[in-house]
């Protein structure tokens, strides 16, 4: 394997492991997602970004065994009630990508279709 190979390799592997992934790019005029999985290290940072009034809304709490309908609920949180501040600290805790009200946080569920998921919601 070359060299870029072997990066390429790390940089999914490392991905997979903090449970995100992003069709994000720095090109702030384009929207994009990221994608975060229940419970795992990059949910964990998100959490940790919220404001207290976020976190009273019962946003930053779910495991990885939530349910779909809690992981619904937190979604339409973040989208409508999530703090602009919250947003942004995430986004600066992401190598490279910043912050745009045209970006969104998405949470996925613990399962192992989230590849598919990630990979279909990319497309559209």
């Amino acid at each position: 394997m070359n060299s870029l190979s072997i990066i390429i390799l790390l940089g999914i592997l490392v991905t997979i492991s903090y449970g995100f992934s992003t069709n994000c790019t720095s090109a702030v005029d384009e929207s994009c997602t990221v994608w975060l999985t229940a419970g795992k290290p990059a949910y964990q940072i998100f959490s940790k970004c919220l404001t207290e009034e976020d976190k009273k809304l019962g946003v930053g709490v779910l495991t990885t065994e939530a349910k779909p309908s809690e992981i619904e609920k937190e979604n339409n949180l973040i989208k409508n009630e999530v703090s602009k501040d919250a947003k942004e600290t995430f986004f600066g805790s992401l190598n490279n990508i910043p912050y745009a009200s045209n970006r969104d946080i998405v949470i996925v569920s613990n399962d192992s279709n989230m590849g598919n998921r990630f990979k279909r919601a990319i497309r559209k």
